[in-house]
């Protein structure tokens, strides 16, 4: 699910985007993907089935 996040938030960067940038960017793009995972948990969209777990939206 991450890798999915983070495909659907892609944030383009040049090279100017300073280090302290790219940390702020990181923290909410960490958000997103956090709420986005409660979310679908607390609306029972996750199946966990050993060592897979499926996401249905």
């Amino acid at each position: 699910m991450r890798a999915e996040a983070l495909r659907d938030n892609d944030i383009g960067t040049d090279r100017r985007v300073i280090s302290e940038c790219m940390i702020a960017i990181g923290r909410d793009l960490e958000n997103v993907v956090l709420s986005r995972a409660v979310r679908y948990h607390f609306e029972r969209c996750v199946l966990v089935n050993g060592e897979k777990t499926v996401v249905f939206r």
